[in-house]
């Protein structure tokens, strides 16, 4: 996972968390739920051998842009029904005056056997950013690895 998180830092995407197996993290109650073991199992089962990563929604768009556009992730990315279909959640919460709003992070969620492939895209994405110029006002990112 490491690897990853490096390759997408170079491409300045930031990440505010990420795990290679967030099945196994909720089974080993990772986060800290103070959920009984036995009420968490349906997203041990459901989430098991699934990679997680956490990014702001803007980059989280970037982020499926560039994979999208991959012959074949972006069939992973385009249809929830693909047998290693990627689900990215933006949650909702309620306001107090009666409405909802976006939380501006994203969740990505994928097959944990994707990462090392995902990361060889990225890579591949990493040398072609450098040829363009980038779009938008330069921002300050979290956890990047000077040097890269």
């Amino acid at each position: 996972m490491v690897p990853l998180m490096r390759i997408m830092w170079k491409l300045s995407l930031t990440t505010l968390g990420c795990c290679q197996d967030i099945g196994e993290s909720i089974d080993h109650n990772g986060h800290g739920s103070s959920m009984p073991a036995s009420d968490r199992q349906r997203w041990v089962d459901f989430y098991k051998g699934y990679a997680w990563v956490k990014l702001p929604s803007v980059d989280a768009n970037r982020l499926i842009g560039i994979v999208g556009a991959n012959v074949v992730f972006g069939q992973r990315v385009r249809r929830w029904t693909h047998p290693e279909a990627w689900q990215a959640v933006v949650w909702l919460f309620p306001t107090n005056e009666g409405n909802a709003r976006p939380e501006p992070n994203a969740q990505i969620t994928f097959p944990a056997n994707q990462i090392e492939d995902l990361t060889s895209l990225l890579l591949d994405a990493s040398s072609l950013k450098y040829r363009q110029p980038l779009k938008g006002p330069p921002q300050a990112r979290y956890g990047q690895v000077q040097g890269d």
